[in-house]
This record gives structure tokens, sequence and C-alpha cells, in this order.
């Protein structure tokens, strides 16, 4: 039949098969344009849908509508969840999401986008049966807990020429938990010359911290 076609369209003549190509074409082109405002239309109106049943195939069920809050490191995972707690069944299916949701982070240390798991919460429902429940896929993020340095103390000492302080104590304020962190730094005087009753003016430099915890915290 397309034989026959075209030999029909050539001894019409090359305007005819020139016509046959141009019709051709527009018709390969309306059904590209229908073909991509069906996809746009899956992704913009269906995309829920194709979701839920991607999940049942695979029998999994996502908790929906909730987030966690960013928090500054308090040496514990605790998290806080907000919005409405929702689960993306397919339609028609009866199943509820029962019990009061919790979350924490993987670990207590700082980070960024680090994963939380929710727990409390069961599924319920006559459909309940064919989904199995996934506590997984939300994150937030851990940002460190500032320090205040205080116990900036020096003791006295015998003039030796140089202003290299003999030994001082330093504290950061503002550890939460067990945590073990420790304070370091330079302390100078501002001169090496004896002085008289009253005290001499010196100062630290190159503070630092230290220890197991450290990377938690930062000094302000």
């Amino acid at each position: 039949a397309q034989v026959a076609q075209l030999q029909a369209a050539r001894s019409a003549g090359p305007d005819a098969e020139l016509a046959r190509l141009r019709a051709l074409d527009a018709s390969q082109r309306r059904v590209r344009a229908a073909l991509d405002a069906g996809a746009a239309g899956v992704r913009d109106g269906h995309a829920g849908l194709l979701m839920a049943l991607a999940r049942q195939a695979s029998g999994q069920l996502w908790i929906t509508g909730l987030a966690v809050s960013d928090k500054v490191y308090d040496a514990t995972t605790a998290a806080t969840l907000t919005g409405t707690l929702g689960a993306a069944s397919l339609p028609g299916d009866s199943v509820t999401l029962n019990g009061t949701p919790s979350a924490r982070f993987a670990d207590k240390n700082v980070g960024q986008s680090k994963p939380v798991t929710v727990t409390g919460v069961q599924l319920g429902g006559t459909d309940a049966g064919n989904y199995s429940l996934l506590t997984t896929g939300l994150s937030a993020s851990i940002t460190p807990r500032s320090l205040v340095v205080t116990g900036l103390a020096a003791a006295d000492k015998v003039y030796d020429g140089n202003t290299a302080m003999g030994s001082y104590t330093l504290a950061p304020v503002g550890l939460v938990g067990a945590d073990v962190v420790s304070l370091t730094g330079v302390g100078t005087y501002a001169n090496k010359n004896v002085t008289g009753a009253a005290d001499k003016t010196y100062t630290f430099t190159s503070l630092a911290l230290g220890g197991a915890d450290a990377a938690n915290y930062v000094l302000v």
C-alpha cells in the first residue's frame, strides 16, 4: 500500500509529493505536542498518584505532611516536628495513621541536612495490610552552640624579661550534657616590666577549642 501511495504521489508530480510530506510533518508535530501536553499533565496533576502507585507496588507508604525544624546543638538527638501527619495511600484505600509521632536525628552532632527518623506511628484501617510504613526521608540541620570564654585568670610571676604569662586558666562557658571540650590560648602581658600594686593588663590570642565534642561549638 505504501509503495502504491508513493508511486501515485510521484505520478502526480513534485508539488503533490511536497504537499504530502508537509502534511506528514504537520501530523507528527501534532502528535508530539499532544504527548508533551500529556507528560506535563502527569507531572502537574498526577505526580502524587503516580508516586502512590509506585509506593504500593513496592509495598511502601511514606509519612507525609511533616517537616523537621533545624536546631542549635544541645547534645541530644531529639528533633522537633511541624505540620500535620498524613500518608499518601492509593485513592479508595482505607488507611489511617495512629499514634503520636516523635523524631530523632541519626546522631547528636552538628551537621547539615542530617537524616531524621519518625517513631510512634502505626498503620490502621481495612487496607493497612497492603502497606508497610516508611518513617525515614526527613532531614534537618544541627548548628553549632555558642561558647562564651570566661575564667581568663593569670597567676603572678617573677620578672623574667619577657611578656609571656607564666600560668593561667581558661574555661569555656555554655557546655551541655557531659561534653568534653577544652580551651587553649596564648597569654601575653602588655609589657615585660614589673608593676606596682596594680594588676598588669594581659591579653589572650589564638584561642581554640579541643576535645571530643569541640566541633559542636563555636567561640563568641
